[in-house]
């Protein structure tokens, strides 16, 4: 949600984007990943693509940039 409202505050910089089908191609690329937090065994979990074929992206959860991508852009 913070991606597309920021993206739809800021439209005349981007002109035309689909945002949902640009995380999507992300997503099936494994430059991010799913990330949720289960509250009954106290643990993070993560999902791309790399580890599950049939993983489809779930915009009701927060997004991870893979570490190797956030490696390379030094982005931590």
């Amino acid at each position: 949600k913070d991606i597309l409202e920021y993206y739809q505050s800021n439209s005349n910089f981007y002109g035309d984007l689909d945002i949902p089908k640009i995380i999507t191609q992300f997503f099936d690329m494994s430059i991010i990943g799913n990330m949720w937090y289960n509250r009954f065994k106290r643990q993070l979990y993560y999902n791309y693509k790399y580890r599950d074929d049939t993983a489809t992206v779930n915009f009701n959860q927060k997004f991870v940039i893979h570490k190797g991508f956030r490696k390379a852009l030094k982005l931590w």
